[in-house]
C-alpha cells in the first residue's frame, strides 16, 4: 500500500482489554470518538569504553520502549477508556482492585491492553472502504495516565497514556478482518453544560460536589433559570501511575513472551490522583496554613458527574472524600483588559479515582478511612 499521505480519515484505533500478549489484532474493539493518536519510541543504549581505543566499539541496547497517547471525545453511548469491573462498592470500584488495574503483575494482576493502530488508503472516504491496511499492535500497554479537560471552550476531552515494550506489525493487513464502523459516530457528545454542579438542587438531586474552597472561591451567589452562576472556566483531572520493575536476573522479560514483559511489574503507591478548577476570581481568598507542623485529616470531597440527557446513563468523575488543597494561584488582570484568573489545586493520597457511568450515582466515602 502506497499512500500520498496519512491523515486523520485513514487512521483507526482498536483497543483490546485484558490482553494476553499473543491475541489476534483483530480482536480488538474500535475506539470512537479518537481525535489523534500519537506514540513516541525509546530505543535507550550504552557504549563500552574499549581501553586502548578512543573510538568505542562495542554498543549495546537495553529494552525498548513505547508511548502511545490517544486524545478523544466521548459521546453518551460510549464509555470511560479505563472504568471498573463492578461499580457497587468503594472496594470493588478502586482503581487497585485486582479486578481492575490491579497493583502488580504477579497473577496477571495488572490489566493490560493490546492498543492496534490501523493505516488505510488515503484515497478512500472510510477507512472500511479499502481493502489492506497497515496494522501496528503495541502489547500488553499499561495505562501511565489518564486525565480530562472540561473547559468552556469546548467539549469534555480524554487523554490517555500507555506505556509497553512489545510492538508487532502487519499480522492482519485485510481490512475485511476487523470490525469497523461503516457510519458516522453520534454527535451527542459530553459537554461543560452537561454537568450538573450548577444546579441548585440540593443533594441528592444535584449528584455533583465541589470543595468548600471551590464553592466559596467561584459562587457570585446569583443564578439564571435553574442554574447557578459559577465562574468556573475548566477542570482539569488526572490520574497519573507510576510503575518500578524487580529485576529477574538471567531473563529480559518481554523479549520473548511478550505476555510477561509486566510479570514483575507493581505500581508505585499512592496513585497521583490531581484536580484543578479555574475560573473568574472576585475575590483573594483568604486561605493560609499555620506555619507549624501539624497533622490534619483531608475531609474534601470532590465528585462530578454529567448527564447529556434525563433519559441516559451518568458520566462520573469520583475523586472521593480525602483531597486536600495543594496550591492557589492566581494570574490575569493584567493591562491588556483580561479578568484575574485563579487556580485551585487538590490532591489526594488514597488512590482514590473512581471514573465510570452508570443508572445510578453512589456515595462511597462513607467507607472510607
Amino acid at each position: 500500500m502506497s499512500n500520498d499521505r496519512i491523515f486523520y480519515a485513514c487512521v483507526g484505533v482498536l483497543i483490546k482489554s485484558d490482553a494476553s500478549g499473543s491475541d489476534a489484532p483483530q480482536d480488538g474493539t474500535f475506539l470512537t470518538g479518537v481525535q489523534s493518536v500519537g506514540v513516541n519510541s525509546d530505543f535507550p543504549s550504552s557504549s563500552l569504553p574499549d581501553p586502548g581505543r578512543a573510538k568505542r566499539k562495542y554498543h549495546f541496547y537495553s529494552p525498548q520502549s513505547f508511548e502511545i497517547t490517544i486524545e478523544r471525545i466521548i459521546d453518551k453511548d460510549s464509555n470511560f477508556f479505563y472504568y471498573p469491573s463492578n461499580y457497587s462498592t468503594y472496594q470493588n470500584s478502586h482503581i487497585l482492585n485486582n479486578d481492575n488495574l490491579g497493583s502488580d503483575g504477579i497473577g496477571n494482576l495488572s490489566k493490560g491492553y493490546d492498543v492496534t493502530v490501523l493505516y488505510g488508503s488515503d484515497d478512500q472516504g472510510l477507512l472500511d472502504d479499502g481493502t489492506t491496511v497497515q496494522q501496528v499492535t503495541y502489547r500488553n500497554c499499561l495505562i501511565s495516565s489518564i486525565s480530562y479537560s472540561m473547559s468552556v471552550d469546548g467539549p469534555i476531552t480524554e487523554s490517555v497514556s500507555l506505556t509497553t515494550r512489545a510492538v508487532t506489525y502487519n499480522e492482519t493487513t485485510s481490512v475485511s478482518s476487523y470490525t469497523l464502523p461503516a457510519t458516522a459516530q453520534s454527535g451527542n457528545i459530553l459537554k461543560r453544560s452537561h454537568l450538573d454542579f450548577l444546579n441548585q438542587s440540593p443533594l441528592p438531586t444535584k449528584k455533583s460536589v465541589l470543595p468548600s474552597e471551590v464553592e466559596d472561591m467561584f459562587d457570585a451567589g446569583g443564578s439564571q433559570g435553574d442554574k447557578r452562576i459559577l465562574g468556573i472556566n475548566s477542570i482539569d483531572l488526572e490520574v497519573s501511575i507510576d510503575y518500578s520493575d524487580i529485576i529477574d536476573t538471567g531473563r529480559w522479560r518481554g523479549s520473548v513472551d511478550q505476555g510477561k514483559q509486566n510479570l514483575y511489574r507493581f505500581i508505585v503507591l499512592p496513585v497521583q490522583v490531581t484536580c484543578s478548577f479555574t475560573g473568574t476570581s472576585r475575590q483573594v481568598y483568604p486561605y493560609a496554613l499555620p506555619n507549624v507542623d501539624d497533622n490534619f485529616s483531608p475531609d474534601g470531597q470532590i465528585r462530578l458527574v454529567s448527564q447529556v440527557d434525563p433519559l441516559s446513563d451518568y458520566f462520573i468523575w469520583d475523586l472521593g472524600g480525602k483531597n486536600y488543597l495543594t496550591n492557589i494561584s492566581y494570574d490575569g488582570a493584567d493591562t491588556g483588559g483580561g479578568n484575574l484568573q485563579a487556580t485551585m489545586s487538590y490532591q489526594n493520597d488514597h488512590s482514590d479515582a473512581v471514573l465510570v457511568k452508570d443508572s445510578v450515582v453512589r456515595d462511597l466515602t462513607n467507607v472510607m478511612f
